[in-house]
């Protein structure tokens, strides 16, 4: 089941898998805030089991899909720019932000306030 808050506001382009619940105030899949190609839309996945508590942002892709993987947890105010990939099992603290295509990995915890700069792979260390 997926429960999504009624205040959420979801793109056209945004595909949701089961067991998601998207919090209060959160924005879905609008345009990447990305000069000149605030027109391109290839939309979001969010896979199962995710969770964004509230007043989460991730931006639909400019030239590939933006993609939250399954049993992530977004806290409130995270961002996710456009084109970004995050693995299984990441875990974004409040107030955290991502640049455009960043891809993070499986597991990855980004600690409040984190901000990361575009074109970033930041994967956890074993």
């Amino acid at each position: 089941m997926v429960n999504v808050h009624s205040t959420a506001v979801i793109g056209k382009n945004v595909t949701i898998e089961e067991d998601v619940y998207i919090g209060p105030y959160c924005v879905i899949g609008m345009p990447p805030e990305w000069k000149g190609k605030e027109n391109q839309d290839k939309g979001v996945l969010i896979k199962s089991g995710t969770r964004l508590t509230g007043m989460v942002t991730i931006d639909s892709g400019a030239e590939r899909q933006t993609v939250i993987g399954n049993d992530c947890y977004l806290m409130k105010h995270a961002y996710v720019a456009h084109d970004c990939i995050l693995g299984s099992g990441v875990t974004m603290s409040a107030g955290s932000k991502l640049a455009g295509f960043c891809t993070v990995g499986n597991k990855v915890n980004l600690g409040m306030g984190a901000a990361v700069h575009q074109k970033t792979n930041y994967q956890k260390e074993l």
